[in-house]
């Protein structure tokens, strides 16, 4: 796979950064450099067509690591880093073989970790000239079971069956998940299973972590109106989106909500649909997803095995996310917050959800029909409750304001941004 690795200069001439390929083709697996420049500002990355794919810059003490944009020449750093780069040459590079741990079908799977979870592990991919995440999941295996309080352990003949109906199962679920192609979805670009044991999904990269951290780099852990209007409107339509689909997610929270880069207003992504469920219009008594992010009937559902619908569910998650970014705290669950760090018992968590309303305070929630959407979003009725595309129409959110809004960010002045309608991607085109 070929890069470019190229020489970069500030368009006012201060600061040239040399790129070399043994140091430049590792930062993007290993995150860091073998030989650091010790300027207060300089750049370094690995070119890549027209999109700079890995980067890491230094400006007064600040680290940005992100991906950067090339565009009639010139390198911008997206999403509200307004420093311009220009390519004084390049020469041609390889990514080392040593780094590449497997190859399906096109797509390379590297050794760099992205992250871990229950499931297995993620790890960073490529498929011909850009980077796509892979998510390892391996099926879980009963080793052995408890009768009478004593193991008894199954033979590899029984744990090879498990295995193999596990990653079946799985294979439903992301054949169900592979027809949800959004721009504020994290999608599935491919899979496949390896020796019918271990699946592997390749998604959409993001490069700028979950909602949660990025709302608590924020002054007070809280956002503008501007900026949740923004991250609302992407959340909705995606969400929408879904239940089109008669798709349920199941577990949305600001934790499933990846940033596809760093910086301010965002373009943001649905995750995680390891609990989505389909039929999400049918009546379920299974309860699954974050306690805290239940609605009414859920909680009802949990003690008093009473049916709710899972779609409605997930617009009242969506409630609770914009009461979030407005507050930076959960409305019935607000000792998550406190300095103390002791939780709440769910009873008193289930009381909150079931019976009190929540607080308004005057100074953050100064726009009334901010309110009125999110209290449409948080009916305890669920027949009345706010469905996504509803919110999408409602004044304080509609589309045609945000296609405007989004163009028009103080964070990208000279750029805007425009989403391929096949695959997601991201272009940056000059107004």
């Amino acid at each position: 796979m070929a890069c470019q690795v190229a020489k970069l200069e500030r368009t006012d001439g201060q600061l040239i950064s040399e790129i070399f390929e043994n140091e430049l083709l590792y930062l993007d697996y290993d995150g860091k450099i073998t030989k650091e420049k010790n300027f207060a500002s300089c750049i370094t990355a690995i070119v890549s067509g027209r999109e700079i794919i890995a980067a890491k810059i230094y400006m007064d003490g600040m680290v940005f690591t992100g991906r950067v944009m090339l565009m009639n020449g010139m390198a911008f750093a997206i999403d509200g880093l307004n420093i311009e780069f220009r390519i004084i040459y390049g020469q041609s590079g390889t990514i080392p073989s040593e780094i590449v741990l497997d190859e399906f079908n096109g797509y390379r799977l590297t050794k760099q970790r992205l992250g871990s979870g229950s499931f297995g592990e993620v790890t960073l991919a490529w498929y011909k000239d850009r980077q796509v995440a892979c998510k390892i999941v391996r099926p879980k295996v009963q080793y052995r079971a408890f009768v009478k309080g004593r193991p008894v352990f199954f033979w590899p003949s029984e744990r090879k069956r498990q295995r193999i109906e596990s990653a079946q199962k799985i294979m439903r679920e992301v054949q169900t998940l592979a027809g949800l192609k959004h721009r504020n979805i994290n999608c599935i670009d491919n899979w496949f299973v390896v020796d019918n044991q271990v699946l592997c999904i390749f998604l959409d990269l993001c490069m700028g972590g979950n909602l949660r951290s990025y709302l608590k780099s924020k002054p007070g852990a809280r956002m503008v109106e501007e900026e949740v209007r923004c991250i609302m409107y992407q959340v909705l339509s995606g969400l929408q989106h879904i239940h089109m689909q008669d798709v349920s997610h199941r577990d949305l929270k600001p934790e499933n909500i990846l940033l596809k880069a760093p910086g301010e207003y965002p373009h943001v992504q649905i995750a995680d649909f390891g609990l989505a469920r389909p039929r999400s219009y049918q009546e379920t008594f299974t309860i699954c997803g974050t306690y805290t992010y239940l609605p009414p009937e859920g909680i009802r559902a949990a003690t008093d095995r009473k049916a709710y619908i899972t779609s409605h569910a997930d617009c009242w998650s969506a409630g609770l996310i914009m009461f979030i970014l407005f507050t930076g705290e959960h409305p019935f669950d607000k000792v998550i917050s406190d300095a103390s760090g002791q939780n709440p018992s769910k009873a008193l968590v289930r009381y909150k959800i079931l019976y009190t309303n929540p607080y308004f305070q005057p100074n953050i929630w100064t726009s009334d029909p901010a309110k009125d959407l999110l209290l449409g979003l948080l009916n305890r009725d669920r027949e009345k409750r706010t469905t996504a595309a509803t919110a999408l129409k409602h004044q304080w959110i509609d589309k045609a304001s945000n296609d405007v809004y989004l163009a028009t960010s103080s964070s990208s002045p000279a750029l805007t941004r425009e989403y391929g309608s096949d695959d997601g991607s991201m272009m940056l085109v000059d107004l």
